[in-house]
């Protein structure tokens, strides 16, 4: 095993609370783990796969906690957001656990965590951390920031949903005015775009037609402005709320290989 891999099992372990002696205990000696946490020790594999089991992870998931930490978490919100749009909810309690095993390695998993609690709850699943919960550790990094540099871009559009309608009527000017600025980089140059589709959503269910319409014919903008055919689709089905002009969009994406995305649009014209 490479050096570097004593250090992570450290952070782990400290992490998830467990002293050293219960980690080492019939497994090797509490002096030879702190050398290996310290980098002057190489234990045999199968005392690692011990110390992994204890842990409750994965060999591929310590590696790519230890060499790639930030692919991993990629790795992980892609499986995340894969699994709910598809609507997958065996995958998405698998995940989660996934997610679980390593909320502690920064602030930035433990947000993920906070997601992954958030969709459990939202599909009825069994879930650790309440939506209330939730958004006590949400909101005030949202509302007292001023910055809204990437990671309160996507915390926001993330946990739009959190809030009211009218507490994102301050958020959603706030961010817009914001991305407005040239200076002020965006995850993508599909979030505008995201953002404006869910805080639109919100404002149908709430029968705030008017304000809806202005916000989706926004992101509407942004999706064609972008080359974001799918997106600008999904705007025009959402706009036209189930007309029968509906059915020529829905026919026209199947034409373009968009099928497989549909189930996706009908979830959120429900």
């Amino acid at each position: 095993m490479r050096k570097i891999y004593g250090k992570s099992i450290k952070l782990i372990r400290k992490s998830k609370g467990i002293s050293q002696v219960e980690l080492a205990q019939g497994i090797m000696s509490r002096s030879n783990l702190s050398n290996f946490e310290n980098n002057h020790y190489i234990p045999t594999f199968d005392k690692v796969i011990q110390l992994l089991t204890r842990l409750n992870l994965s060999t591929e998931e310590f590696i790519l906690i230890s060499d790639k930490k930030v692919a991993y978490y990629q790795t992980l919100y892609n499986e995340l957001t894969t699994s709910e749009n598809c609507r997958d909810l065996n995958n998405l309690i698998i995940v989660d656990k996934k997610i679980a095993n390593v909320k502690f390695l920064s602030n930035k998993y433990y947000e993920l965590y906070l997601l992954s609690q958030y969709v459990l709850n939202l599909h009825g699943l069994e879930f650790t951390v309440s939506v209330n919960e939730i958004k006590s550790y949400i909101k005030p990094l949202l509302f007292k920031s001023d910055q809204w540099f990437k990671r309160e871009l996507q915390l926001y559009n993330n946990f739009l949903f959190l809030f009211d309608y009218s507490e994102n009527q301050i958020l959603y000017n706030k961010v817009i005015k914001k991305l407005d600025r040239k200076d002020i980089p965006t995850p993508s140059k599909e979030y505008r775009v995201h953002l404006s589709l869910n805080y639109g959503i919100q404002l149908i269910n709430e029968e705030c037609w008017e304000l809806a319409n202005k916000v989706l014919i926004r992101g509407k903008s942004d999706a064609h402005k972008n080359n974001l055919f799918f997106q600008e689709l999904l705007i025009d089905c959402l706009i036209l709320n189930q007309t029968e002009q509906t059915k020529y969009i829905f026919d026209k994406l199947i034409d373009l290989g968009y099928e497989n995305k549909l189930n996706i649009i009908q979830w959120y014209l429900k």
